[in-house]
């Protein structure tokens, strides 16, 4: 039950992530990309950037277009309206939560600096809470694991970039380490698909926990073992069909027929026996190694 929670609020996080927003500008430029949720404000702040740069109104968020004296009348109301639209596309390109936030702010300036005031620090905390999110909810997905385990890697060394351990003491810091791995090999065994489910438990019911290393090492023999049981399925299936088609179009006599028949049942049962002695081995192992 707890992993169908936790794998419905890791579904909610990326649909709300995933959240776009189209503006159009008055002289007709489109605007397009995730909304500001709270988790990804450095991403978002890209995207935006580089919107406003495209419409040359970047100025109006950084402060450096300034507003002209209300005494130019025609030149404050060209500002004022231009400061209005840039504040527009800011508003629709932020959950409501986030909108709470700002929704007291009187220019387009003042918003892009209250969001960085927020979301912004000298510790990155912002990022780092973002690479962790994005790693507690990634999932293998039909990927090779391979594939999967290299991108949780590269999510974990970004995350010890920016958090360096400070630990001085060495025994310290070995305990640290052990813990800091132990908690990955949850994570990289939780975004497993169900395929590996047995696997997963075996390895989950070792006497003493896996290192990270061993873990992909595991699933990664586990991922090889149902991959040669498929291919010899599919070579079963194979030879079925050429049998059959063998048995519609021959002109060989019945006793022929038979004795091809006895044939290839022989050779069926030969390869599911020695798939079988393979899947067997596999298990022989990892319990050994246990």
């Amino acid at each position: 039950m707890g992993g169908d929670d936790s794998e419905g609020q890791s579904s909610k996080i990326n649909e709300v992530q995933k959240v776009e927003v189209s503006v159009r500008s008055s002289d007709g430029v489109s605007f397009g990309g995730p909304k500001l949720n709270g988790t990804n404000f450095r991403t978002w702040k890209k995207i935006m950037s580089v919107q406003f740069r495209g419409i040359h109104k970047m100025g109006h968020v950084t402060g450096t277009t300034k507003a002209p004296s209300e005494e130019d009348v025609d030149g404050y109301t060209k500002w004022e309206d231009d400061d209005g639209s840039v504040m527009a596309i800011l508003f629709k390109a932020m959950t409501e939560d986030v909108l709470q936030l700002v929704e007291g702010c009187e220019t387009a300036e003042a918003i892009w600096k209250t969001l960085e005031d927020l979301y912004t620090n000298e510790s990155d905390f912002i990022h780092v809470h973002e690479l962790m999110c994005k790693a507690a909810s990634m999932q293998q997905n039909g990927q090779p694991v391979a594939v999967y385990f290299t991108k949780l890697k590269n999510v974990w060394a970004e995350i010890d970039q920016k958090r360096p351990c400070k630990i001085k003491n060495q025994e310290d810091l070995v305990w640290y380490q052990k813990e800091k791995e132990l908690e990955r090999v949850h994570v990289f065994l939780r975004g497993l698909d169900d395929k590996h489910s047995n696997a997963k438990g075996e390895l989950l019911r070792m006497t003493d926990p896996p290192s990270l290393n061993t873990a992909f090492t595991y699933i990664r023999k586990d991922e090889s073992q149902q991959d040669s049981i498929k291919h010899a399925r599919v070579e079963v299936s194979s030879l079925a069909i050429q049998q059959n088609h063998q048995h519609h179009f021959s002109n060989s006599s019945d006793q022929s027929h038979f004795i091809s028949k006895d044939l290839h049942q022989a050779f069926l049962i030969a390869l599911v026996h020695n798939a079988l002695i393979a899947m067997m081995l596999g298990m022989f192992e990892r319990l050994a190694g246990n």
